[in-house]
C-alpha cells in the first residue's frame, strides 16, 4: 500500500470525524465553541469541500500538476514532487490555528466574530480580509519577481491572477457594504 492511497492515509493519519473539524491536537473528538475554533472549524470544511471539488481539482491540473490519488504532482526540474491532499489540509489548518494563537496572545483575545464583540475596538473583520489579501498579493509579487523561486515562477504568477481576481471579488463586496452602510447612515470607515 503506497502513502498517496485512501486507506494508508486513513491508517496513518486517522479517519476523518464525522464534522471533518481539524483543531489543534489533530482531528477532534468534541469540538468546543470559542471563535478561533468555530473560525477554524469553517476554514477546515471549506478545505475539505475544495479538495473534494472537481472544478477545483481541474483547475489544479491546470495550474499546479498532476493529481493522482488525492495526491498533488508538482513538477520541477524533470522530478516529482507530490503532496498529499489530506495532510496538506492538516498543515494548512496546523498554520491557521498558529496565527490565531499568535493573535489570541498579542492582543488577549479570541478574534471577534460578532458585530457586538467587533464593536468596542471597531473592528471590521471584512476590511482586515481585505488588507490580509492585499499583502499577500505583495509578498507573492515580490517572489515572482525575486530569484528564489524561478523555477516554479510561470506557477506563481498563476497563483497571483488567482490571488488578484479575489481581491477584485472581495474588494467589490466590500465597496457595495460601505456603500449601503453610508446610506443607511452607518458607515464605519
Amino acid at each position: 500500500m503506497s502513502k498517496e492511497d485512501k486507506a494508508w492515509s486513513i491508517e496513518h493519519e486517522g479517519p476523518l470525524n464525522k464534522n471533518n473539524l481539524i483543531f489543534r491536537e489533530g482531528l477532534a473528538k468534541e469540538p468546543t465553541t470559542n471563535n478561533n475554533d468555530l473560525i477554524l472549524n469553517l476554514i477546515s470544511k471549506e478545505l475539505f469541500y475544495i479538495a473534494n471539488d472537481s472544478r477545483v481539482r481541474d483547475m489544479w491540473k491546470y495550474e499546479i500538476g498532476d493529481l493522482v490519488n488525492n495526491c498533488l504532482i508538482v513538477t520541477i526540474d524533470n522530478k516529482d514532487y507530490p503532496t498529499n491532499l489530506n495532510n496538506l489540509i492538516r498543515w494548512i489548518c496546523n498554520k491557521e490555528r498558529d496565527r490565531l494563537d499568535i493573535g489570541a496572545n498579542t492582543y488577549g483575545e479570541f478574534v471577534p466574530i460578532t458585530e457586538c464583540e467587533c464593536k468596542p475596538t471597531s473592528r471590521d473583520n471584512l476590511a482586515e480580509a481585505l488588507d490580509e489579501l492585499l499583502d499577500n498579493n505583495v509578498y507573492l509579487a515580490a517572489a515572482i519577481l525575486g530569484d528564489k523561486y524561478t523555477e516554479i515562477q510561470p506557477l506563481l504568477e498563476k497563483q497571483l491572477v488567482s490571488l488578484l481576481t479575489s481581491t477584485m471579488n472581495l474588494a467589490v463586496l466590500y465597496k457595495s457594504t460601505q456603500q449601503r452602510l453610508t446610506l443607511k447612515g452607518d458607515n464605519n470607515e
